[in-house]
């Protein structure tokens, strides 16, 4: 890894401690790295809701800086296998129940408000990844 180069990873250990601590947590380590907030913070902190809530806060984050591009990769340690199309239709209909898929509609929101092409692979829990080029820079 060169100068240039910066790397955060984080292992998710479960809901041992509360929800809003767990997220706190998330949240300071890629403020730490991007040193920019309500932006792929904010996307980071809807998918660790979603895998606090969903896959008992188990999984793990890894953010890498390669000049001023963050490529991030995250996953929950959930077994099971998801049907995506199943998951991101009924994200799109908040008539579907009591908090059934806002989490993942306001990942999609947030990832597209930021130029995100998300990758979202559900063949055993969820894995998220993408790379974030910084609005001030993207826009130049």
């Amino acid at each position: 890894m060169n100068a240039d180069t910066k790397l955060v990873t984080m292992k998710f250990c479960g809901t041992t401690v509360k929800r809003n601590i767990f997220l706190k947590e998330i949240r300071a380590a890629v403020t730490k790295i991007t040193g920019e907030k309500m932006t792929l913070d904010a996307l980071i902190h809807e998918i660790a809701k979603n895998i606090y809530d969903h896959a008992r806060g188990e999984g793990s984050m890894t953010i890498i800086q390669k000049d001023n591009l963050f490529e991030f990769e995250i996953k929950d340690d959930g077994q099971e296998s998801y049907d995506f199309d199943l998951c991101k239709n009924n994200s799109a209909s908040v008539s579907n129940g009591i908090n059934y898929g806002i989490g993942l509609n306001m990942i999609f929101n947030l990832a597209s408000a930021l130029k995100i092409e998300l990758k979202i692979d559900t063949s055993k829990g969820f894995y998220y990844s993408g790379t974030y080029a910084p609005l001030n820079i993207a826009n130049n």
